[in-house]
Formats: structure tokens, C-alpha cells, sequence
């Protein structure tokens, strides 16, 4: 069965706040992040993350209005419903909004919940729903079948409550253990950027494009991968575009000295394809953030300290001598960050 864009917005409006917020949390915050590739912005939904096979998609409605009744959040619910009823494999519905009134909730801690913690209003909330259904399909009255679709996938609906800052939504892109290694400015910068580029992606016009698969959505390039945004959180970190930097580091000088040019070069491209390879890998990609904090740990308290220096002491952590940033392109990307940090004060 084929899916149509029907409900995508026809202009090229900026993203708001809370699209991005969703973004990063789907990507740095939900607890199956581990299985969430990338996210498709505007297609399926205003943020919808699918696998790495495009197999599921995990679908999120983002709606930024305050003191929402219960109506209101019914009727936010419905492109989630209509895509309850496709045969693509949605394993996740969910509403981002912000804090609800006190009284509409039963347990007011939680950031994440079913429609279990809305009892008093949950019912209203489902009148609201069948409202929007019945509005946006001219539908006169639902029959017993179709309330009990609607019972069912109000059964699996998920609210998300925004009670976090848009610092801390990218900081959850990072295992970084201390939240003080840059300041929440730095951070907003970067969701600023974020934010732009979801805007960019929804410049293009998919109003009524049909696709038969999930794979084919690809296509429309509207979507962002979770790596693309791991690497330009980790870009803005070092300073540089670190998979593009070929320079020689100005604190990484010592350790060429006396060498022929021809070597200094080889030298250069072994260090640059052995960090991208402790990036990109997997299952060492712990250790590459963990060696990242306790080096900028490290340089936060010494700024003139040498990178050797910096490299024997934050390579002492278990796993780091098989990471291949053992050795010198250990040094070479702490050069990379020391002088990334120095041409930042300017």
C-alpha cells in the first residue's frame, strides 16, 4: 500500500523550536535511540525517525502551545492517527508539547508517559480527536469499529513534555559525563544551527508525493542522520571540521621535527584516517568520546599545556590502547582541538 504526503506544510516555514526539540530527542534522549538512524523531517510527520534498514518509524508530532485544553490535544493527535491506519510500520506515536495545566496530569514528575497519566481529561482528549477525525473527513459519525481504532491507538499514544532547555536537548547527542565543559550558549548556538538546517530541508515542495516503501522517502532528501549530527556537535567542539582538517596543527610541530617532508605528509594522512576510524567505529565510539572529555578536562585547566602531555594523561582509561587514537594520532588530534580552542578566543 502506498503513502501519500498529504499534511505536510506547503511552505517553507522556519522550523520551530519545538521540531527541534523533538529532533534531539528522538535522536539523543529516546530510550530505542540506539535503533534510530536518522529522522525525516516534515514527511511523515514534523520529526519522524526510521532504522538504519528503514524497516520502523518512530513518529513524533511537535505542537508548542501553552496551556493546551484537552480538546486541543486531541485534535494535535491527528496526523499520528492517520498514520496509525497505513501499513507502514510505525512502532512509535508520540506528542511533544509543553507542560500541561497541574491538574490535567496524575503524575506530574514524569517527562515522558501513556494516556494513563491524562485520566480525568483522557476522555475529552478523545472526543477532541474524533472532532479533527470527523472535521478532516467529512465523516458525519464514526461506527464501532472506528472508535475502537480510536481506543486502541490512544492505547499506545506517547506525551513527551518539554521540561528540558534547548541546551540540554543537544547535550544529550553527547556522552559527555560533565555538562560544564562548554558553556549553555555554546550549546544554543548549535541548536540555532540545527534548527536552520531543518529549516533547509523543508524548502522543497512533497505535497501529495506517493511512495510505496519507507527506503523511498530517502529520496526527497528531508531527512537528517544521527551521525550528521554527532559530527557537527563534534566539529564545533575541536573548532574545526575535523574529517576535513589536512593542516599541520601548530602544537603538533614537536612532534615532527627532523622529520623528511614525504613522512611528515604520510604521517599526517595515517593520523586523519585513524581518527575518522575511532569516529565512525561503532563499537569504540565510547572510548573516542570519553578520550575527547578528558582531554578538553585537561586543556580547560592548562591551556599552554603540550599535547603530549594532554595524551598521557587522558589516554589512561581502560579500552583506550586498542582505540586507534593510541599513539600519535592521539596527539595529533589533541593538537587539532588545542589549536581549534585557541583560534575560538579570537
Amino acid at each position: 500500500m502506498e503513502y501519500v504526503f498529504e499534511y505536510t506544510e506547503k511552505t517553507a516555514e522556519k522550523a520551530s523550536e519545538y521540531e527541534t526539540k523533538a529532533l534531539l530527542y528522538l535522536i539523543g534522549i529516546d530510550k530505542e535511540k540506539k535503533k534510530i538512524s536518522l529522522a525525516f523531517i516534515d514527511c511523515f510527520n514534523d520529526i519522524t525517525g526510521t532504522d538504519k534498514l528503514s524497516r520502523a518509524l518512530w513518529d513524533i508530532q511537535s505542537k508548542g502551545v501553552a496551556n493546551m485544553s484537552p480538546s486541543q490535544i486531541g485534535r494535535s493527535l491527528i496526523t499520528l492517527l492517520f498514520n496509525y491506519f497505513t501499513t507502514f510500520n510505525f512502532c512509535k506515536f508520540a506528542l511533544f508539547m509543553p507542560e500541561p495545566k497541574a491538574d490535567y496530569v496524575i503524575d506530574k514528575s514524569l517527562a515522558e508517559f501513556g494516556i494513563e497519566n491524562f485520566e480525568t481529561i483522557k476522555e475529552k482528549i478523545k472526543d477532541g480527536l474524533i472532532k479533527e477525525w470527523q472535521k478532516r473527513k467529512t465523516l458525519h459519525k464514526l461506527d464501532a469499529n472506528q472508535v475502537l481504532q480510536v481506543d486502541d491507538f490512544l492505547s499506545k499514544i506517547r506525551f513527551i513534555i518539554d521540561k528540558s532547555t534547548t541546551s540540554n536537548y543537544v547535550k544529550g547527542i553527547i556522552p559527555f559525563k560533565s555538562a560544564a565543559l562548554k558553556s549553555d550558549t555554546f550549546y544554543e548556538r548549535i541548536f540555532k544551527e540545527i534548527k536552520e538546517q531543518q529549516t533547509i530541508k523543508k524548502l522543497s515542495s512533497i505535497h501529495n508525493a506517493r511512495i510505496n516503501s519507507i527506503a523511498d522517502a530517502l529520496l526527497f532528501d528531508r531527512h537528517i542522520t544521527a551521525l550528521e549530527l554527532s559530527t557537527l556537535i563534534i566539529n564545533r567542539l575541536v573548532g574545526h571540521d575535523l574529517f576535513k582538517f589536512k593542516s599541520i596543527p601548530l602544537s603538533f610541530f614537536p612532534e615532527i621535527q627532523g622529520l623528511a617532508k614525504d613522512d611528515i605528509g604520510e604521517l599526517i594522512f595515517e593520523c586523519n584516517r585513524q581518527i575518522t576510524k575511532a569516529f565512525f567505529d561503532k563499537n569504540k565510539k565510547k572510548i573516542f568520546w570519553e578520550f575527547l572529555e578528558r582531554s578538553f578536562v585537561i586543556i580547560s585547566k592548562d591551556p599552554k599545556i603540550p599535547s603530549r602531555e594532554v595524551y598521557d594523561q587522558a589516554k589512561v582509561f581502560n579500552g583506550f590502547e586498542n582505540s586507534t587514537l593510541y599513539g600519535m594520532p592521539g596527539i595529533y588530534f589533541i593538537s587539532i582541538i588545542i589549536d581549534g580552542l585557541e583560534n575560538a578566543l579570537y
